[in-house]
C-alpha cells in the first residue's frame, strides 16, 4: 500500500480520532495489487498500512473507523 503524498504525515494522529478509509476504487489499487482493478475489499489493505504507520494494531483501526462510520452514519446501526 502506498499512500499519496506522504503516507506517514498521512497517518499521523490528529486530535478528535474520527477517521475513514477508502481505497479511491477503481483505481488506482494499493500494492501489492498495482495495475489491476481496485475493489472496496482492498480497504483492508488501507487500514493495515495505516496502522502500521501508527503503531496501532488493526482492530484500534477497525475500532475507530466503525466509530466514526456509525456517527457519521446513523442509519447503518
Amino acid at each position: 500500500v502506498q499512500a499519496v503524498g506522504g503516507g506517514a504525515a498521512c497517518a499521523s494522529p490528529w486530535r478528535g480520532g474520527s477517521m475513514l478509509i477508502e481505497t479511491e476504487a477503481p483505481f488506482p489499487a494499493p500494492r501489492p495489487h498495482g495495475g489491476k482493478r481496485n475493489e472496496p475489499a482492498l480497504v483492508r489493505l488501507v487500514a493495515e498500512k495505516l496502522a502500521e504507520l501508527r503503531g496501532i494494531t488493526l482492530l484500534e483501526i477497525a475500532d475507530q473507523t466503525t466509530a466514526t462510520a456509525l456517527r457519521v452514519f446513523p442509519g447503518l446501526a
